[in-house]
């Protein structure tokens, strides 16, 4: 996760509303990023030959604040709304102004704020 600089501002600035370590699987990219497991469940599904590959996708976003729809959601957030639903927004803020000041490759616009 800290090879995506997007993602990783967003998980930094989310745990700092946690005040216990987060489960190990809270810093995976996906819940389905371990081939063992998607194996297994496969398997259990029936199906006999697997193959995974594995695929690097990038993706753009026109604005911060729409990129930040897409980093502000999943288990560390459940985990946030349960002790306090008003840090969400906060949490939406702080992520969409730090998204402004990533390096250029990652074209968001500081009008959009």
């Amino acid at each position: 996760m800290e090879n995506n600089a997007a993602s990783y501002s967003s998980r930094s600035i989310a745990k700092k509303y946690l005040e216990e370590p987060l489960p190990k699987s809270y810093n995976l990219a996906t819940s389905m990023s371990d081939e063992a497991v998607i194996t297994l469940l496969l398997e259990d599904a029936g199906f006999a030959k697997i193959s995974i590959e594995k695929v690097e996708l990038f993706s753009v976003s026109r604005t911060a604040k729409e990129a930040t729809y897409g980093f502000v959601g999943g288990l560390i957030y459940e985990e946030i709304k349960k002790r306090n639903p008003a840090w969400i927004d906060e949490i939406k803020t702080k992520v969409e102004k730090e998204l402004c000041f990533l390096p250029q490759t990652l074209k968001y616009s500081k009008n959009h704020l």
